[in-house]
């Protein structure tokens, strides 16, 4: 093999690892319209996409849907805004290493079947407000520029946003985890809200940074919790918080104060090696 075409190849390795095929806007992301993607639900087709871009609003509250009477409180109706009429979705929605452009709305909704769409960006708000997910639900490595809106959804499978990016504001204030959970290598860039939030599994927040506060007030913690490795910069806001298993906090650093007033830990609690440099 010639000079000239070592060089070229080595070029061509180059710019391939300082830009990943996922994030570009060429040759291989094909652009869709969200009216494409809402018609295959409307018609209960499977949704299945890699590397691409989606434009336009992504909305479940216009589309010709059946409907199921459900009791909501006070608090999902006045505040957040959560309708006793829920959406019923039967499609399986796999949307991966992809972009949506523009609000994903798909609050409000019961999704019958497995949502896949790990590595995937959201550029502006992800509404998945008073959703129950009755199926395994992969947001593994995706990245949310705008806030991200979980409030009083409910995980009847497993749940992973493993090494997913949220670099706005996360709610995920009064949600139900019913199967475990996984939180573990993520990045919250601003509040990080669970406060009122049920975990029944196993909660995995292992190797996770809490750039600002993070709120888990009231929250109860049925299953193993593991908090090791983690960095908290803001307030840890553990008040009144329910450990019903072991909770590891084993080598966290905590940077702002550590508030865990009030707290019940029914099981081991381990802080070895964990750091302090606020109030706790």
């Amino acid at each position: 093999m010639g000079v000239r075409i070592r060089l070229a190849l080595v070029l061509i390795i180059f710019l391939m690892l300082l830009h990943p095929a996922w994030a570009r806007d060429g040759d291989d992301m094909r652009v869709v319209p969200a009216r494409e993607i809402m018609d295959k639900i409307e018609r209960g087709e499977p949704v299945e996409y890699d590397h691409v871009i989606v434009e336009g609003d992504l909305d479940l509250s216009g589309l010709d849907l059946p409907k199921r009477q459900v009791n909501r409180t006070r608090l999902e109706i006045e505040f957040m805004g959560c309708s006793e009429d829920v959406t019923l979705v039967s499609s399986r929605i796999r949307i991966n290493d992809s972009r949506f452009n523009e609000n994903v709305s798909f609050g409000n909704a019961i999704f019958g079947n497995e949502v896949d769409l790990k590595r995937t960006q959201f550029i502006n708000n992800a509404d998945f407000t008073g959703s129950v997910f009755d199926s395994d639900a992969f947001f593994k490595g995706s990245t949310f520029n705008g806030n991200a809106y979980f409030w009083g959804s409910v995980f009847n499978g497993n749940v992973t946003f493993k090494g997913s990016d949220f670099r706005a504001a996360a709610y995920f204030l009064g949600s139900v985890f019913n199967g475990d959970i996984s939180f573990m290598e993520s990045v919250f860039t601003l509040n990080a809200g669970f406060w009122d939030s049920i975990f029944n599994g196993t909660a995995e927040f292992t190797s996770s940074v809490f750039k600002r506060d993070a709120n888990f007030l009231d929250s109860i913690f049925k299953g193993d919790a593991y908090f090791g490795n983690s960095t908290f910069n803001g307030t840890a806001g553990f008040t009144s918080t329910v450990f019903k298993h072991d909770a590891n906090f084993w080598n966290a650093d905590f940077n702002g104060d550590a508030i865990f007033f009030g707290s019940a830990l029914n099981g081991e609690a381990y802080f070895v090696f964990s750091t302090f440099n606020e109030d706790a």
